[in-house]
């Protein structure tokens, strides 16, 4: 009986340790660790297979970063030529910033 309780304590402990492998492929993918770790405790078959075809969010994120980073100098300076023409008030001019 004794040696059943332990077989069961060691069989928790690895399942608890393995649920930690989607929710590290998912947190390096944006998602939250908790609830990714809780998914591949109750579902680690499927939690893997579906962390593992996850987007990256941080890389869409970083990328719509960059886009706007590179646009919004030309963006500024278009808005800075049509204030100096006076074609916009300040006003305007302060809220594209």
């Amino acid at each position: 009986m004794d040696e059943l309780i332990v077989v069961y304590l060691i069989a928790t402990i690895v399942y608890i340790l393995l649920a930690f492998i989607p929710a590290s492929i998912a947190e390096g993918k944006g998602k939250s660790k908790g609830a990714w770790w809780f998914y591949g405790f109750m579902l680690f078959p499927i939690a893997l297979i579906h962390s593992l075809l996850l987007k990256d969010e941080r890389a869409e994120q970083e990328k719509k970063t960059q886009d706007v980073l590179l646009h919004a100098p030309d963006a500024l300076l278009k808005y800075k030529f049509l204030l100096e023409e006076g074609l916009i008030t300040q006003e305007q001019y302060d809220e594209k910033q």
